[in-house]
């Protein structure tokens, strides 16, 4: 059975809330490297951009990595991530033929893949995610194409669905929270952090995961 990793608090390394009361994305340098995962964010054909709420805690220079879930169809989204980070890693989604299937990453001493989750029968389902998993042999596994934030620890292993920063939605789940995902990547140790968009309010909530 899946299990919720442990909750964390977020920290200094990825976001709070300001002196004034306004959350940010990062409060001193990044000691260890971040991460950004973001999914489903069916640029142009739904929404044209991130949600402003959640775009303005994207600060250049401050993320190393950013890996998305699909749907990334405009050479301006691409441009836009290239200014966040130098490296990106997008996998081919509802509309974005021209990219990979899947691709897997390694920071540190983490591998992560990633994939759309189309091929992932029923969608989002554990098991299948777990095969998924055990193929490309990686102990994080990123995953879209339901529009619904997930993070869970199943059999040692960590799986994040960051949901969509845009709020798009699909034929099957219309209530939408946005959000976006921020992995702060410690040697073994990921802490990963969700922000999501609910009202119009930003809130933020950490998992902690220990690679074995």
């Amino acid at each position: 059975m899946a299990s919720v990793a442990r909750r964390h608090r977020p920290g200094a390394a990825c976001g709070g809330v300001g002196d004034e009361g306004e959350l940010r994305l990062v409060l001193r340098p990044a000691v260890q490297p971040l991460l950004l995962v973001l999914g489903d964010l069916h640029i142009p054909h739904c929404c044209n951009s991130l949600l402003a709420k959640l775009q303005k805690l994207l600060m250049p220079e401050k993320i190393q990595h950013i890996l998305c879930t699909d749907t990334l169809c405009t050479k301006k989204s691409y441009d836009y991530l290239k200014t966040l980070a130098g490296d990106v890693h997008i996998v081919r989604g509802d509309f974005n033929e021209n990219y990979p299937e899947q691709k897997g990453v390694t920071v540190g001493q983490v591998k992560i893949g990633l994939i759309h989750g189309l091929q992932v029968i029923p969608w989002g389902d554990t098991v299948s995610l777990a095969l998924l998993q055990r193929r490309f042999d990686v102990d994080i596994l990123t995953w879209g194409h339901t529009h619904k934030f997930e993070a869970f620890e199943h059999e040692n292993k960590f799986y994040v669905n960051p949901c969509s920063a845009t709020g798009a939605y699909n034929a099957l789940e219309t209530n939408i929270i946005p959000s976006f995902v921020l992995m702060d990547m410690q040697t073994s140790t990921v802490v990963t952090y969700v922000y999501q968009l609910i009202g119009d309010d930003v809130k933020v909530e950490g998992i902690e995961y220990k690679k074995s």
